[in-house]
């Protein structure tokens, strides 16, 4: 992987101010700012010569929604991790010490087990969404055993992707120093550079498991 790359590529179109400007506008609306990076996933991947998009709002739009579908059905096994924490609450209206320590055991166990597939999603989102990039449809990304075959092929491609989205959690901010459209620039500019991370990472997981 070339994760340089990420962080130039939008420089290199001619276009590029004025496309992450109206990129940015757009992202105002929820969801079109995913269904944007997608899109760019996908121009990676099928290796098109025009990797920063123009606004196509009513597509990007609609895959923003099917990506966040997707990224609400790969959190539900920790949504279902969370739920024994309710179990603090039965001792404090029953006042049994039993059921405390067991309360407490059954949370610590859950928590434990919801941090390490935590740390499995790092890894298994951005491949579901390459999935979903390369083959459209939720249904791609909801291929689990595809994912994860993905990430075991490839782990130090999608390491990457987690180490490109803290350095854009760094970079996103800085345009605040600017005014409002300068944090809305900068935001549009660092999910272009996870999105296109994605794109190189599941290529090359691909041309690995395969």
């Amino acid at each position: 992987m070339e994760f340089g790359k990420a962080f130039s590529f939008q420089f290199k179109d001619p276009d590029w101010l004025k496309k992450i400007i109206i990129a940015s506008l757009a992202s105002l609306v929820p969801f079109f700012a995913i269904g944007w990076g997608v899109e760019i996933t996908r121009r990676v991947i099928k290796d098109e010569p025009e990797p920063l998009p123009r606004v196509e709002f009513g597509s990007m739009f609609v895959k923003g929604l099917q990506a966040f579908v997707i990224s609400i059905v790969y959190m539900i096994p920790l949504i279902i991790l969370g739920l024994p924490n309710l179990l603090w609450m039965v001792p404090a209206a029953s006042e049994g010490e039993a059921m405390t320590y067991i309360a407490g055991a059954v949370s610590v166990c859950c928590g434990g087990l919801a941090l390490i597939y935590l740390i499995l999603l790092w890894f298994m989102l951005p491949a579901a969404y390459g999935k979903f990039a390369d083959e459209g449809g939720i249904g791609a990304a909801l291929k689990f055993k595809e994912v994860f075959a993905l990430v075991r092929a490839y782990p130090v491609g999608f390491l990457l992707v987690l180490a490109g989205s803290l350095v854009g959690g760094i970079i996103a901010p800085l345009g605040g120093i600017l005014c409002g459209i300068g944090a809305l620039l900068t935001q549009t500019y660092t999910t272009s550079v996870i999105f296109q991370l994605i794109g190189q990472a599941y290529k090359e997981a691909t041309a690995l498991k395969v």
